[in-house]
């Protein structure tokens, strides 16, 4: 399956910026060697070149929050943003004025007021892509121009800085500098091979940031309504590190209930509730329905995660239903979260070690807890989101609904 025309249509008509990027490729060779790009570095074997970055950056955020719990949310975005662009790039985000925290934000927020999928004005109506930007009501020309300028920046700045600290001898090793080597060493370093590295590693810097941030905004909010889940947790850990020192990789074969936690935070409310749109590339028969070629195919990964036959209460916390027998349920995790078959997220090991680790860590050092009132009752949040890129999966819990 390939990509809905439609959103193709913004992608390439008005030239966003997005149409060259994996998620919207049609299945061919182009599309074969850009995964590649993207799968080769992130097997689940591979990623661990990467764990020293992850795990500076955690600690990072630690600090953060250490110093100014109540902007939570803000110190989350960046954990998640910094760490992806380390692993991207080599740079090492410093300061809130760094211009690739701008070029992420810039983005996000394009992305996100662009409106939904398949429901702006030249989905309905394609041949509204030819109105001049100063037509009433066409919002969406000056729109897709602003957001592809954006997007360009987002794609090149990061890419010629890496360019130009490996000619004057200061780059530092990322996936970038990783598929440059590979690149000369297959002397398959062609403009067109150039180009489709640099969409790769944009592709990781865009995306892998929200999603991120939405899990552990998820993860915080459910610490904070399942008090009991938090400290189940956190006795774990205790048990296994001891006194006086922070969690790392080599700790996470000691700490099932964790993992736990990890999946069934993902699980409870996925980061893309409806996946990608596709569009079908050849007629099929599905359970005796007739699906047409061009057809838009939607896929309710938040109807496959709270299925009834598979989860038993599953608008329930409860990371135990993963533990087997007879600790748990032994009921099994999902990857719908990651997507599905050929389109399944490549960077699903990278991005899941990057939860895994701050969790890991932010249960170690904090205590998750409601504010109180004035009489001392505790003031529970509501578990509500809204609407981020990744769809409506933000945690929506203000300062003030929380304590470390």
């Amino acid at each position: 399956m390939t990509p809905p025309a439609a959103f193709l249509l913004i992608i390439g008509s008005f030239r966003i910026g997005w149409g060259d990027m994996l998620t919207f490729l049609n299945t061919g060779d182009s599309f074969n060697k850009a995964r590649k790009l993207l799968q080769d570095p992130f097997t689940q074997s591979k990623c661990t070149m990467f764990q020293d970055m992850q795990l500076g950056m955690t600690h990072v955020l630690l600090k953060h929050l250490l110093s100014d719990p109540k902007e939570f949310d803000a110190h989350l975005k960046r954990y998640s943003t910094a760490v992806i662009i380390e692993i991207a790039y080599g740079h090492k985000i410093i300061s809130d004025d760094d211009k690739y925290l701008e070029l992420t934000e810039a983005n996000g927020h394009y992305l996100a007021v662009g409106g939904d999928w398949g429901t702006t004005p030249v989905d309905l109506l394609p041949v509204l892509r030819y109105l001049p930007a100063w037509f009433p009501g066409a919002w969406f020309i000056q729109h897709a121009r602003d957001a592809g300028a954006v997007a360009t920046a987002l794609r090149d700045y990061p890419f010629e800085e890496v360019l130009r600290k490996l000619a004057n001898g200061t780059a530092c090793k990322s996936f970038t500098t990783i598929g440059l080597e590979a690149l000369k060493n297959e002397n398959q370093d062609s403009d067109e091979d150039m180009f489709r590295l640099r969409n790769a590693a944009g592709a990781m810097y865009s995306a892998g940031s929200d999603t991120t941030w939405a899990t552990l905004t998820t993860f915080v909010l459910l610490m904070v309504l399942n008090p009991e889940k938090q400290r189940k947790a956190q006795k774990e850990l205790d048990a296994v590190l001891g006194v006086g020192r922070l969690p790392n990789f080599s700790d996470r074969d000691s700490l099932p209930y964790l993992e736990c936690v990890l999946w069934e935070t993902m699980r409870w409310h996925p980061v893309v509730p409806l996946g990608v749109p596709h569009r079908l590339s050849e007629d099929d028969i599905y359970r005796g329905y007739h699906i047409p070629r061009n057809s838009t195919i939607i896929a309710n990964t938040r109807c496959i995660t709270m299925d009834e036959s598979v989860y038993r209460n599953p608008s329930e916390f409860s990371p135990e239903r993963f533990l087997p027998y007879p600790e748990g349920r032994d009921e099994p995790r999902t990857n719908a979260v990651f997507g599905y078959g050929r389109r399944v997220c490549p960077g699903r090991y990278l991005g899941e070690a990057n939860v895994w680790i701050a969790i890991a860590n932010l249960l170690t050092a904090f205590n998750f807890s409601p504010i109180k009132d004035a009489d001392g009752v505790e003031r529970l949040p509501k578990a509500e989101f809204y609407d981020s890129f990744v769809g409506e999966t933000v945690a929506q819990m203000p300062s003030k609904g929380y304590e470390f």
